[in-house]
């Protein structure tokens, strides 16, 4: 999919904001307030600028979906990668994890829950928020062992 990037004031925000508001007595308050809260995270405020376009935000993976995480977002220094490896844990530097919510006015929309091995060989089970750029579905694949 091929992204385009649109520079949006928060002026541009508020004039759409007053036109749609237009018969409202105190659209100038509304308007200020959801600008100043929305603008508090760049999210918040393309997540309104697209909703005047018409345009909701999509989500490729569900909650309870297992997905393949990579493993440069998650905290490996504190996994024994070569355990982990050994015991087929990790396929092309990516883990298993499950998709436990979406948090949509987010960068890092996904929370998953993953398991590893620490250190000492302790299994740990841990949790993150991390962006849809870290995760890769899950399809049959056939490991050919010799």
């Amino acid at each position: 999919m091929k992204k385009i990037n649109i520079e949006i004031t928060d002026r541009d925000i508020e004039i759409l904001l007053l036109n749609n508001l237009k018969d409202s007595p105190n659209k100038k308050l509304i308007t200020k307030t959801i600008v100043n809260h929305l603008g508090t995270t760049d999210m918040g405020i393309e997540c309104v600028y697209k909703s005047f376009l018409g345009i909701d935000r999509k989500f490729d993976y569900k909650i309870g979906q297992e997905v393949w995480v990579k493993l440069d977002i998650l905290p490996t220094w504190r996994m024994n990668l070569d355990k982990m490896k050994e015991e087929k844990r990790i396929f092309q530097e990516q883990i298993r994890a499950f998709i436990t919510e979406i948090v949509p006015l987010n960068r890092h929309c996904y929370r998953i829950e993953y398991e590893y091995l620490d250190k000492e060989d302790k299994e740990v089970k841990d949790q993150t928020q991390i962006s849809e750029l870290y995760i890769n579905p899950i399809e049959e694949i056939t490991i050919n062992e010799k």
